[in-house]
């Protein structure tokens, strides 16, 4: 598959730019005239969201969709139980401060897990006809495709939750019994 560098881009009003996530002056160029960042940065990346943000910020970048594809990191219960999101929660809150200073907006988009990965072997093993059951396998999951994340983000680009700090996604809750 050709690296996202080298893909067309769909329409004259989006633009592909190389930057060294390491440099605010690279990102803060780079993000210059944008109106929205969509952050798909991975959980244990975060201290490169941090520069980004700031960097969004420093540019006057209106509207911030935070990488939280997954689970709600926002749930107190989740938190204790997964202290690989304290980064999270404390980006959260950093994004909540910036909001409330007139500086930034922004949106949680919490998706439950991804469905087509849920199906291709990570809760379900189609093929082999196995299964491995988390917490008994009686508690609902929340669960989310790619397409549907992919509407929400458009609907949020568009305006269409404005002003709300999260939105809960989900096409289907399933245990695992």
């Amino acid at each position: 598959m050709p690296s996202l560098s080298l893909l067309a881009l769909p329409t004259e009003s989006l633009r592909n730019t190389q930057v060294d996530y390491s440099s605010q002056k690279s990102l803060v160029s780079a993000l210059v005239g944008t109106e929205a960042v969509v952050s798909a940065i991975a959980t244990q990346s975060v201290d490169i969201q941090d520069t980004v943000l700031e960097a969004a910020v420093s540019a006057k970048v209106k509207f911030f969709i935070l990488s939280e594809f997954g689970l709600a990191s926002n749930n107190p219960r989740l938190n204790r139980d997964f202290s690989i999101w304290a980064n999270k929660v404390r980006f959260q809150e950093r994004l909540a401060a910036l909001k409330s200073e007139g500086r930034i907006d922004y949106t949680l988009v919490l998706t439950g897990l991804f469905l087509n990965w849920g199906m291709d072997g990570f809760l379900i093993d189609v093929k082999n006809k196995s299964i491995e059951l988390w917490d008994g396998g009686d508690r609902p999951i929340p669960m989310t495709s790619m397409p549907s994340i992919g509407k929400a983000i458009v609907a949020l680009l568009q305006g269409k939750a404005k002003g709300r700090s999260e939105v809960r996604l989900k096409d289907i809750n399933i245990s695992q019994k």
